[in-house]
């Protein structure tokens, strides 16, 4: 905690300025968290897209949004995502549907059609379609931490400061980091310290805090017949409210390392 004050009276930002007007990316979320719209999430099952994907569902969760997610491999091939996407639309009715992969954000807009302010591109260079959200300086997670944190500054809460231990265990070792994101991975190994997220705590139990444990607990197996229902069983890790849940789900997944 000293060292994070000591960044604040360093003149390191908590919060981005908020614009007096809002640009459309947050315009088209705040309108779909104000109005309960369903939202779908869409993204990838390494490690950093379940972090990322666990960030967004934990704050739009505490928004009280309607939100469900869906994660894919990335190897399947864009007919098999348009139809994917399509028969979501078709079941869900979504007011918003949010990408996290620059393949799934080309099957939505084409699912989408000319249905405006459907599609919204988080952390990936978007088609001209869709709404989107990119820094080049941050990696994917960290694109979507900040967005977390400018959206939440409309809210005036900080809440989104809690995630930053996703963003430490979820950015890709070996990517040139900007400041911003070099200190989102500060404030995230600080965080993880003292996290309240309950999935992280039942993992730090069982890797005994290993850093390189925890990371390689909540990255799935190399196995392409299970990988993609690991990625879902360490997101509802990561996501649940529910303390003893979140111990059984972290069992589960140690008796598979064992396997």
């Amino acid at each position: 905690m000293v060292r994070i004050l000591k960044r604040i009276i360093e003149g390191a930002s908590w919060t981005q300025s908020v614009p007096e007007h809002k640009p459309p990316y947050i315009e088209r979320l705040t309108k779909a968290i104000n109005n309960r719209e369903k939202v779908i999430l869409y993204g990838t099952g390494d490690r950093e897209g379940i972090c990322g994907i666990s960030i967004l569902v934990l704050v739009l969760r505490y928004f009280n949004s309607d939100v469900e997610y869906f994660v894919v491999s990335g190897n399947e091939s864009e007919d098999a995502l348009r139809d994917l996407v399509r028969r979501h639309i078709d079941f869900f009715s979504p007011g918003l549907m949010i990408t996290l992969s620059d393949k799934v954000t080309r099957a939505a807009c084409d699912a989408a059609g000319d249905e405006e302010g459907l599609v919204m591109a988080i952390g990936v260079r978007a088609e001209e379609r869709s709404l989107s959200f990119f820094k080049e300086d941050l990696s994917l997670v960290g694109n979507v931490y900040q967005l977390s944190e400018l959206l939440s500054s409309y809210y005036n809460t900080r809440n989104f400061m809690r995630y930053s231990d996703l963003v430490y265990l979820g950015a890709p070792a070996g990517i040139p980091a900007g400041n911003n994101e070099r200190l989102y991975r500060a404030l995230g190994s600080e965080q993880l310290e003292c996290t309240t997220n309950y999935g992280l705590c039942a993992a730090k139990a069982i890797t005994r805090g290993h850093i390189d444990g925890i990371r390689k607990f909540i990255t799935p197996k190399d196995n392409p017949v299970g990988a993609l229902d690991n990625s879902r069983i360490i997101i509802e890790m990561l996501t649940t409210g529910d303390g003893n849940r979140a111990e059984q789900i972290a069992k589960y997944l140690q008796n598979l390392t064992l396997c």
